[in-house]
């Protein structure tokens, strides 16, 4: 990882950092931004007046790379002696100072301040007036003083991450498609990249097929694609996963689809047992679910023949033991198809599972999900024979907010919440909160945020509701925010392919912004990752690969091309 600092001359278009931020600092810069508004009598910010100033947009975006926060202590420090020069009294400057929030604190009401300092409301408001004034007077001076500043700024060095030489083409945010939008869509109007038209081409001629595809790459869509078709066909469909919350998701989005069903495998299994009439076994622990419900489908397809598919479709494929292979294929009609979507990043597949024989294989290398600035983060977590491939680039650096107590993480949590859905252009809908924890165990589990967003621990549709979820549960979903947490010292005690599973989990799963709230230890620890033991037997094959990638990233690129 190559963690280096860019020099001044910084590109956007090429250079995708990490923004380092503390949540004391954005609360001054907020506080500033109020006070600015309140002597310019408008809506005015930092960026605003830099741009009235003369600023481009290279530069704002360069600041932004660099934490414009980070000027704020030495403009508040400045504005601050200008109103002791002014007023000549330290109350007026704390008047100001917490009427504002200019001290990374929530602004106080005149009534408080009036209790505080022992005089009356009216005399406090006086104060503020008259201080409001006399820097009405120095605006041209404070302008002065934050050019000056965010100059000094862009002369530092930015630290971030390389942009890669693995991004095909430019995919726009908003040609982004949902699950929701595309399986409106007429199959044969939806579009598709080469590669997943190839799938959807050629799987039909074959009775065992496996797609093996990156993060982001589409195996869900296309999985229920494929089902909507086979059952629309009138061909006795199902669709399983090993997440229940993910089988809840895909089935309320085909919900009414006839001769379809869409459930987890465990839920397959009881669902089978009970039509058959077989005793579902009790004592649900690890055995029961491993070994039992699998042996228990596998009877009652047995028991009742009838109750076998024309067709049987698994998603996250990689989750599945061999004896639940074993299982599904005794539920599949002689002439029936299994195909199954599994992710082809080894370190997902730990046990090495052996999966079904097939007559048909095809893989998916384009994310078309993730930006490309993450690419050098997910490269050392991806062990697959071929490189993963990006096709959006987003001039959005990462942001990570330096949290060392649960306190710190609470305040910060909110302090984002307010930045996205108060201020910003979201809902809480749009955002999930992921931990390395079981939910409910989640430092920020009970927390109350401050802004109209609520924190629920299972899918939701209403806007004002925030997922908060375990990241092992979140595989197979996507969100427009991913805000995450619990990244502290219980965290670094994991070892370095427990981490990269971690980190191939959750940065793969946003689409516009990704925020990291945790300490500075385990980041530098993310981001000092070198690739895992078991991905080195696989670099031979990545560079053969590489080496003819010229002839297949153009072809690649041809259906990204339809989307712009």
């Amino acid at each position: 990882m190559d963690n280096s600092s860019s020099s001044s001359d910084f590109s956007p278009t090429i250079f995708g950092p990490v923004t380092f931020k503390d949540c004391d600092s954005e609360m001054k810069r907020q506080g500033l931004e109020r006070l600015l508004t309140a002597v310019y009598k408008r809506e005015v910010g930092i960026n605003l007046l830099l741009v009235e100033n003369g600023a481009s947009q290279t530069v704002l975006d360069s600041l932004k790379h660099r934490n414009i926060a980070n000027v704020a202590d030495s403009i508040i420090g400045e504005i601050k002696a200008m109103i002791g020069e002014a007023e000549g009294t330290e109350r007026r400057c704390q008047i100001m100072e917490r009427y504002y929030g200019l001290d990374g604190m929530r602004p106080t009401r005149l009534s408080a301040l009036a209790t505080r300092f022992n005089i009356s409301r009216e005399r406090v408001r006086q104060i503020k007036e008259r201080s409001l004034i006399s820097l009405r007077y120095r605006k041209r001076e404070i302008e002065r003083l934050i050019v000056e500043h965010s100059s000094r700024l862009l002369s530092r060095r930015a630290v971030g991450l390389q942009s890669s030489e693995a991004l095909v083409g430019e995919l726009e945010p908003r040609n982004l498609c949902s699950h929701e939008a595309l399986l409106m869509m007429h199959e044969s109007t939806a579009p598709w990249t080469i590669e997943q038209s190839a799938i959807l081409n050629a799987v039909d001629s074959y009775n065992r097929a496996r797609i093996v595809g990156c993060a982001g790459s589409g195996k869900t869509i296309l999985a229920l694609t494929l089902a909507r078709r086979y059952a629309s066909a009138g061909e006795r469909t199902v669709l399983t996963c090993f997440s229940r919350a993910l089988a809840d998701w895909l089935s309320s989005l085909l919900q009414g689809q006839e001769n379809l069903e869409i459930m987890s495998f465990h839920s397959l299994c009881f669902r089978v047992a009970k039509q058959a009439g077989i005793k579902v076994p009790g004592g649900w622990n690890n055995r029961v679910w491993l070994e039992k419900f699998p042996d228990t489908l596998s009877k009652a397809i047995k028991a009742n023949p009838s109750l076998k598919f024309d067709n049987i479709i698994v998603d996250d494929g990689q989750d599945f033991r061999d004896n639940w292979w074993l299982a599904l294929q005794s539920a599949i009609k002689p002439r029936g198809r299994l195909l199954y979507f599994v992710d082809d990043n080894k370190l997902c597949n730990p046990m090495q599972n052996e999966f079904p024989e097939i007559d048909f294989d095809s893989h998916l290398s384009i994310n078309l999900r993730s930006p490309a600035i993450i690419s050098q983060l997910l490269r050392v977590c991806h062990a697959s024979e071929r490189p993963m491939r990006y096709a959006r680039s987003l001039n959005a650096p990462l942001e990570f907010y330096r949290c060392d107590t649960d306190d710190e993480v609470k305040s910060t949590l909110s302090h984002v919440f307010v930045e996205l859905v108060e201020k910003g252009r979201y809902q809480g809908c749009d955002v999930a909160v992921l931990t390395p924890r079981i939910a409910r165990f989640s430092s920020v589990a009970n927390h109350k945020l401050r802004c109209g967003a609520r924190l629920v621990r299972s899918h939701s549709d209403m806007p004002a509701n925030t997922l908060l979820s375990r990241s092992h549960a979140f595989k197979g979903f996507e969100r427009k925010c991913i805000v995450l947490v619990d990244l502290d010292k219980k965290f670094a005690v994991m070892n370095d392919d427990e981490i990269r599973i971690f980190v191939y989990e959750t940065f793969s799963r946003f689409t516009e912004r990704l925020i990291i709230l945790g300490d500075v230890e385990v980041w530098n620890r993310i981001v000092s990752l070198s690739p895992p033991n078991s991905a080195r037997h696989y670099a031979e094959a990545r560079e053969r690969w590489l080496d003819r990638a010229a002839d297949i990233v153009p072809a690649v690129c041809e259906p990204v091309a339809e989307f712009s």
